[in-house]
């Protein structure tokens, strides 16, 4: 299954926050996320939110971004002033 095939699941600050707390729902959320299952979606703004809160090291983050399907979801200038 590829991962346009896969469900996606965005990721909140307070989900973050959470997930640092090994919540077991949001682990197995990660589990079937490295096993292509779903896709897991972390927008930049939910990270510096959760980063508040957390002041996780870079290494830290680096561990849960770079899992097997979690994609970062950047907030470029353009997206953060574009009308709605």
């Amino acid at each position: 299954m590829s991962n346009t095939d896969s469900p996606t699941r965005v990721l909140d600050a307070s989900a973050l926050v959470e997930l640092f707390a090994d919540h077991p729902r949001l682990m197995q959320l990660l589990d079937l996320a490295a096993d292509g299952r779903v896709v897991v979606a972390v927008p930049a703004l939910a990270v510096a939110e959760a980063q508040v809160v957390l002041a996780a090291t870079p290494a830290t983050w680096d561990y849960i971004l770079t899992c097997h399907g979690v994609t970062e979801l950047p907030l470029s200038v353009h997206t953060a002033v574009a009308p709605v």
